[in-house]
This record gives C-alpha cells, sequence and structure tokens, in this order.
C-alpha cells in the first residue's frame, strides 16, 4: 500500500524491485508492461501474497487487488 504521493493509500503488487526501489502494478492505471517505479520508505508492506497466477494479466491483477481491498481493514483505496 502506498503511504505517501498522490496514489496514497492505494494497493498495488510488487512486480520487481532492484534495492532501493520496487516495481508496482495495479493492473488499470499501472500495469505490468509500464510499472511504478516507486522508493521502499513510501511503501507500507502488507505481508500479503498474491498467486502467480493470478499475477499473469492486468485484469487478474485488478480483481486480486480489489479482493484484498474489499477485506481490508486498514482503509486501502483502489482504482
Amino acid at each position: 500500500m502506498s503511504k505517501a504521493g498522490k496514489e496514497k493509500g492505494f494497493f498495488y503488487v510488487v512486480t520487481d524491485t532492484d534495492g532501493k526501489y520496487l516495481y508496482l502494478a495495479d493492473g488499470k492505471l499501472r500495469p505490468l508492461e509500464k510499472p511504478k517505479k516507486k522508493s521502499m520508505k513510501h511503501i507500507q508492506l502488507t505481508n500479503s501474497f498474491i498467486d502467480e497466477g493470478e499475477l499473469e494479466t492486468n485484469k487478474k491483477i485488478r480483481k486480486a487487488l480489489q479482493k484484498f481491498a474489499d477485506a481490508s481493514i486498514i482503509g486501502g483505496r483502489y482504482v
């Protein structure tokens, strides 16, 4: 979940990392083909995992994140 910036409170999946930065996708504004580069200090990890099968397409990512946001008790948002 993003904890800083204009997308504060939004959920993403981590698609890659390069040490200092994470690459995030939400399947809509940030598709798999163009993930967002964000500093680790601006991300709150949820310790939740999505099966690899749910990360194959942008549509599957959107569905998985929507379920997670709906079930979240911390008030996260999903685009």
